[in-house]
């Protein structure tokens, strides 16, 4: 459909788009803040919390780089940039946990927000929703950002089904069940029960330990595709012309007197 570009058009077009991202920032920032604020009433765990004894190295840093929190009447267990969740200095990450989960139940939780540190989703969540603001108008987009934040939540769940045994993943897919609003959490905040609740239960029930030849096929499925999609003949030469073949007569013609030689 040709669309005529006038200069009112346009104005318009980079008014709504200057609104959208307004609208969305504020939206962002709200939501983030009101439930991270709501979190931070809760009681922060000190490092020798026999909660994190299993975990020396988050132990180490609870201090200087992970805070852990319990808290009453969350809607969600979650982690957040320590920054953003109003967190001390140095603290890099908040992890709140809700205090109406039973003693195993926390555990299971916290290994799975844990992970969402360790493979840096909480960065790579904070880049995502700014390309989603900065390109709102774009509904693929929106669509990438809904789907990649699923693969991460399957990503935690499958990293943390690796360490468990058999009764422990039974545990963990009805903490599943129990906590997953089936609701999606829009910004930079990870949840554990955040979204696509049966696809995730019916992963963790049928789990089982992948051979280590498939990670190494997906590695070259990787690179495949990105092979595919970022490579191709070359740049043109600054003396080569494209001419498309039905305009090879009429080029030839008008080309008259040239030195170009056109070969079949």
């Amino acid at each position: 459909v040709p669309v005529e570009l006038t200069d009112a058009g346009m104005t318009a077009a980079l008014l709504i788009w200057l609104l959208g991202m307004v609208a969305l920032c504020i939206f962002f920032w709200q939501r983030g803040k009101r439930l991270t604020a709501l979190a931070r009433r809760g009681r922060r765990l000190e490092k020798n919390d026999s909660l994190l004894i299993p975990y020396p190295e988050l132990k180490r840093k609870t201090s200087a780089d992970v805070a852990v929190w319990i808290s009453r009447d969350l809607p969600t267990s979650f982690v957040a940039d320590g920054r953003f969740a109003g967190a001390e200095e140095g603290t890099n990450f908040a992890i709140f946990l809700q205090s109406e989960l039973s003693e195993t139940r926390k555990k299971l939780v916290l290994q799975h927000e844990l992970q969402h540190i360790y493979c840096y989703h909480v960065m790579l969540k904070s880049y995502m929703v700014l390309l989603l603001i900065l390109s709102c108008w774009n509904p693929v987009l929106w669509l990438a950002y809904r789907l990649t934040c699923r693969d991460m939540e399957l990503q935690c769940d499958e990293r943390v089904l690796r360490t468990l045994d058999e009764g422990a993943r039974r545990e963990y897919a009805r903490t599943l069940v129990e906590m997953g609003s089936g609701k999606f959490l829009w910004g930079t905040v990870s949840s554990f029960g955040e979204c696509d609740t049966a696809i995730r239960v019916k992963r963790a029930v049928a789990w089982k330990k992948a051979p280590e030849i498939v990670e190494g096929l997906s590695v070259l499925l990787l690179l495949g595709l990105f092979l595919f999609f970022y490579t191709g003949e070359g740049d043109w030469g600054q003396n080569d012309v494209f001419v498309p073949a039905e305009n090879l007569v009429e080029a030839e013609q008008s080309w008259e007197g040239d030195n170009t030689v056109w070969q079949d």
